[in-house]
């Protein structure tokens, strides 16, 4: 689940121009009612859906098509330093899948819960 961390945080635009995904989106503003919660969509070249997705929300995907292509639209340009994650399997989504596919840069972020520890959003 990536985010960037105030003050480069970002607004994203998700859509898929070509296969399909599910995109998760986890709510990680403490003053937030839906604080903790998540929401899933499929997004695929044929229903033409986007989201959009708010500063301070953690966002991540699973493919459901070979040779997917997903696109962003971000408010604010990539800053490696305000580069965050939650681990995938941290905080209660059923990504309905055994063994995924995970970069090292993904398996390494930390939990929902120790996150929590040091979240920035307000």
């Amino acid at each position: 689940m990536h985010f960037q961390l105030p003050p480069n945080d970002h607004q994203k635009l998700v859509y898929v121009p070509k296969g399909a995904i599910i995109d998760v989106v986890l709510d990680l503003r403490k003053s937030s009612s839906s604080y903790g919660s998540y929401l899933c969509v499929e997004l695929n070249d044929n229903n033409k859906k986007s989201i959009f997705i708010p500063e301070g929300l953690a966002h991540g995907f699973i493919s459901l098509a070979d040779n997917t292509i997903t696109k962003y639209n971000v408010s604010t340009v990539y800053d490696i330093i305000s580069d965050d994650g939650i681990r995938y399997d941290s905080f209660g989504f059923d990504w309905k899948i055994k063994n995924p596919i995970i970069s090292e840069r993904d398996s390494n972020f930390r939990s929902f819960i120790d996150f929590e520890k040091i979240n920035p959003f307000k």
